[in-house]
């Protein structure tokens, strides 16, 4: 779900004719014949991929996203960059290999993108190993985005409405990545993780690096599908503007220093040049892009089952006191687009806040304050067994144990999300989203997802709204 104000829709309606000329250069520079491969085969340092899909609202940005590309590359030399484009009303998957300045066709075939989104992906990476085999391998999937939750046939025609203004928002009940509106499909959470299984199988490892120009992709559930399978992901936990990644602005230093740019720094280069471009170039004060170290994700699973288990025992004790301390700090949380997707980090700070709120004095303190004197100091030859402990220590001890849990899981947000930029209206985001919506029903497919299936949280979330 890439969006822009109505105010920017208004002017894209404006100036939409303008980039579709600008891009006509590029459009008609001289291509290689329909179904020609790659003229070499040796192995480059890095082949970039952008899967295109943009059979949908986003069409106008494809052909300024990939003339900014090719304006980017400063060399093809140990580098390859490649789109896999799919266009409305048209009834083939256009392949090309950027090169500076322009493309050139590399494969171009004549069936359509969107009937089957998962086997599709995995054809066009296939189509890339193959024919422009790499050291490192990234893949970008250029669409709509709606995070964790999954898509519901029916839902995903365009609106353009009766003065031809462009309209920029998918309706609300677009699901999953990859909106595909002559098909009306998507690519589904468990399509990205079969995809991405059987990518794996063709490299032999894992994909080095996934970045998702789409919308509110930033998440621990995301990140967790592509668990063994991708070493890094850049994603957004708020949505992403019509014009998507600075493509130019990271591709450049990669095509200048191909073989000394490890997928760390590709992926920092994108956060950076994406700040930048949103700070300076096109300002927006809502933006947000991370990079999410996924090899490390299964830390924060199970760190967020270690938080059930502490805060089930808080409420073992004081139940009333425990549901709300749970759901001030849920309402204190950041919160983006869809208000059931909330910054992890800011959840677990809250809950830091509401533990301090929570924290009954000790009985054992009121005790001792009216205690008398003792009347000798001589050692007892039987000492009595220690107190029960009250209920007001007992809560305590396990709101103390509760908050250990959480200063780890803070700690280990910080290391898995590897760089994060925010603007001034998520400054306090720490790039990584979660999924709790605080009221309505839980969305069906939520059960389907690997977390869910992994985790208590859905229980978790059930309990605590």
């Amino acid at each position: 779900m890439r969006v822009h104000t109505f105010l920017w829709s208004m002017l894209l309606a404006v100036c939409i004719f303008g980039k579709v000329l600008a891009s006509e250069e590029i459009q008609n520079a001289p291509q290689t014949a329909i179904g020609e491969r790659a003229d070499s085969k040796a192995i480059a340092s890095w082949t970039f991929l952008v899967y295109i899909a943009a059979d949908n609202s986003l069409a106008p940005y494809a052909s300024y996203n990939i003339n900014d590309m090719s304006a980017g590359l400063a060399s093809t030399n140990d580098v390859n960059v490649l789109v896999q484009w799919d266009k409305p009303a048209d009834k083939k998957t256009w392949r090309y290999k950027i090169t500076p300045g322009g493309k050139i066709d590399a494969g171009t075939i004549s069936s359509e993108m969107g009937y089957n989104p998962a086997t599709e992906l995995y054809n066009s990476m296939q189509w890339a190993i193959t024919n422009y085999p790499a050291n490192h391998y990234a893949l970008v999937l250029w669409d709509h985005g709606s995070g964790i939750e999954d898509f519901y046939p029916g839902s995903t025609k365009n609106i353009f409405d009766m003065s031809k203004w462009l309209y920029l928002l998918p309706s609300l009940a677009d699901r999953g990545i990859l909106y595909d509106d002559s098909q009306d499909t998507c690519l589904t959470n468990q399509g990205l993780t079969s995809t991405l299984t059987n990518i794996k199988k063709l490299l032999g490892k894992n994909l080095d690096l996934i970045a998702m120009d789409a919308c509110l992709m930033a998440m621990v559930e995301v990140a967790y599908q592509m668990n063994g399978l991708v070493d890094i992901f850049v994603g957004s936990q708020q949505t992403i503007p019509g014009e998507g990644y600075p493509y130019s602005q990271f591709i450049r230093p990669l095509s200048l220093n191909p073989a000394t740019t490890s997928p760390l720094q590709l992926a920092q280069n994108i956060i950076t040049s994406y700040k930048d471009f949103y700070t300076t170039q096109q300002p927006t004060s809502d933006f947000t892009l991370s990079a999410i170290d996924v090899t490390s994700i299964d830390s924060i699973k199970q760190n967020i089952t270690q938080f059930i288990t502490a805060v089930a025992a808080c409420s073992k004790i004081d139940k009333t006191k425990t549901k709300s301390m749970v759901l001030a700090a849920r309402k204190a949380s950041i919160s983006f687009e869809m208000p059931e997707y909330i910054d992890l980090y800011s959840f677990y700070a809250n809950i830091l806040n509401q533990t301090k709120k929570a924290s009954p004095k000790s009985s054992l303190i009121l005790e001792k304050n009216n205690l008398k004197p003792r009347p000798s100091l001589r050692p007892r030859p039987n000492p009595k067994p220690k107190p029960t402990p009250q209920p007001t220590q007992a809560y305590q001890t396990a709101l103390n144990a509760l908050n250990v849990v959480v200063r780890a899981g803070l700690a280990q947000i910080s290391k898995v999300v590897l760089q994060e930029e925010a603007g001034p209206v998520y400054a306090g985001a720490k790039g990584i989203s979660i999924y709790y919506p605080s009221y309505g029903s839980i969305d069906s497919s939520y059960k389907l997802t690997l977390f869910a299936k992994n985790t208590s949280w859905m229980t978790f979330v059930q309990t605590y709204r």
